[in-house]
């Protein structure tokens, strides 16, 4: 009889165990649902840089958006530089194609234009840098091209 009892505590405490195992899966399974729809996917920001070619400030901005993205892909998508062959073609696209509805893009006539995400203006060249410095202050892009803004 005592074999028997001790069979049944083995017996006991495996179906114990088991029903823990499956409560802690039911929790982690539970738990990552809601976690996938409470928390969305890091998106990463894209930045966009329009000016015309030959403009130094527009060069500029472009190497900055494009060094922020080498430096941080975690952070910042590759970014979308529009460059137009002349200032008159820029202008153009100023005039009557740059996106609408960013506060304070309507009102910018400099190269270049910058913004992020279709959701916000950034300014020109050295709003861009402000921005950058303010997002990734400590970064070999912001020690690079600081120089300028000495």
């Amino acid at each position: 009889q005592e074999g028997t009892t001790q069979v049944q505590r083995k017996r006991h405490k495996m179906i114990k165990l088991k029903y823990i195992a499956a409560i802690s899966l039911c929790g982690l399974i539970w738990f990552s649902l809601f976690r996938t729809v409470d928390e969305p996917l890091p998106v990463k920001e894209k930045l966009h840089v329009a000016g015309f070619n030959s403009c130094p400030f527009f060069q500029r901005a472009s190497k900055m958006a494009e060094q922020s993205h080498e430096e941080f892909p975690d952070i910042f998508g590759a970014p979308m530089i529009l460059g137009f062959a002349s200032r008159p073609e820029y202008q153009n696209w100023l005039k009557n194609d740059r996106p609408s509805g960013l506060n304070g893009g309507d009102r910018h006539t400099s190269s270049p234009f910058v913004y992020r995400d279709e959701v916000e203006f950034v300014g020109g060249c050295d709003s861009l840098f402000a921005w950058l410095k303010n997002k990734i202050p400590e970064s070999k892009t912001i020690k690079e091209f600081s120089r300028f803004y000495q």
